[in-house]
């Protein structure tokens, strides 16, 4: 018999609860796990060093083992995202479980079948990801959105997962009705072969669903040439794992299931809805974009028309008066912004506390205390 730790979603005063398997889990299992009358969905965050005073026969076992393992740069943005934004890792898991909960009974038994050759996969992903180049941050002041998302798209490589986030959905909507009717944009589209383009709002609509189900390469259930979202029309193209796949999303795009993520693009930076203050979990999506460039390994670009007060050390008057005023020039170096971990503006404090540099710097492991070892009730 084995014995792990489990974080549930459900908020307790705990955070992992110890629960006992017959076969032996990996860390970033998803489970099914008993609490009083209930049954509710988990992550195994490793295992459960029993005390001698704990009766291992009064331990409740693991009521379900789902066919998904999340990666560790999942669990490592789970976790960043939880100490950052100052909610408990099971508020925090509560989120990052919902794109999961949009997959049908049948998606379910997809991936079940596809359990084994899931797992041969990701071997090989993780081999190819070890060999990327060190990820960059860049801060683009552009009028125009869709000119500068455009040169950033038009100058990634092949085989690329690229988000794109917006501050709302009905912004969304508006930009992906001009990239329609654009047609520079949509040539530079088509030059990209297997190209897939999602559109993820976190709500349960047909769009949303598809696009959980091509991330984790399930099969298209409804192919047909155009679905339409609300007022969003997306694109239904037949994807593998080779393509390249584009997701237009909101801010809930943040919480995708990502085995791989090579870019993060973030749309209008200076907007305040990019704070999420309800259903909660509270979060700012500029900084979490941040946490998932490091956990990712993905380069980062914000493309704004003006800067936030959150950036505290800014070009030259002048370099940044020229680069608003020539915005025709898409050729031409966008304006670097430096972004900082001090903000000497106020004080010298740090903008990140020393147990989040050790994660960001790989000096800390995902662990929870020893003292952890709480059983369900």
């Amino acid at each position: 018999m084995y014995f792990f730790q489990v974080v549930p979603d459900l908020k307790l005063p705990n955070i992992a609860l110890t629960y006992s398997c017959a076969k032996n889990l990996a860390v970033g299992q998803l489970v099914e796990v008993p609490i009083q009358s209930r049954e509710v969905w988990g992550i195994v965050i490793g295992v459960a060093n029993l005390s001698t005073k704990i009766d291992a026969t009064k331990i409740k076992p693991v009521t379900r083992v789902l066919p998904y393992i999340f990666e560790k740069t999942w669990l490592q943005f789970l976790q960043l995202f939880a100490q950052n934004t100052f909610n408990t890792l099971n508020l925090s898991l509560h989120s990052f479980l919902q794109p999961l909960k949009l997959l049908t009974q049948g998606d379910w038994l997809q991936l079940e079948q596809n359990w084994d050759s899931t797992e041969n996969d990701q071997v090989k992903v993780d081999k190819a990801d070890s060999n990327q180049t060190k990820p960059t941050i860049n801060y683009n002041l552009q009028t125009d959105y869709i000119l500068r998302i455009m040169y950033i798209i038009r100058n990634i490589k092949l085989n690329s997962q690229i988000l794109i986030i917006f501050p709302e959905k009905k912004q969304l909507s508006c930009i992906w009705k001009e990239i329609q009717n654009n047609v520079e944009f949509q040539q530079v589209l088509k030059k990209i072969p297997g190209l897939t383009n999602l559109i993820f709002t976190g709500d349960v609509s047909a769009g949303s669903k598809q696009t959980v189900r091509i991330i984790n390469n399930l099969e298209i259930i409804k192919k047909t040439k155009k679905n339409k979202l609300s007022e969003l029309e997306v694109d239904q193209i037949q994807t593998s794992s080779n393509s390249t796949q584009i997701i237009w999303a909101t801010r809930s795009g943040i919480f995708l299931p990502f085995s791989t993520l090579t870019n993060i693009i973030l749309v209008d930076e200076a907007s305040s809805f990019h704070i999420q203050e309800q259903n909660r979990v509270y979060f700012d999506t500029r900084d979490a974009v941040f946490l998932m460039h490091m956990a990712y390994s993905a380069n980062l670009d914000f493309v704004s028309r003006l800067p936030s007060s959150r950036l505290y050390n800014f070009s030259a008057t002048q370099l940044l008066a020229s680069s608003m005023n020539n915005v025709t020039s898409i050729v031409a170096k966008p304006l670097t912004i430096k972004i900082t971990t001090k903000n000497r503006k106020f004080d010298q404090f740090d903008l990140f506390g020393n147990q989040i540099v050790g994660l960001l710097k790989g000096e800390q492991d995902f662990v929870v205390s020893d003292d952890d070892e709480s059983e369900p009730e």
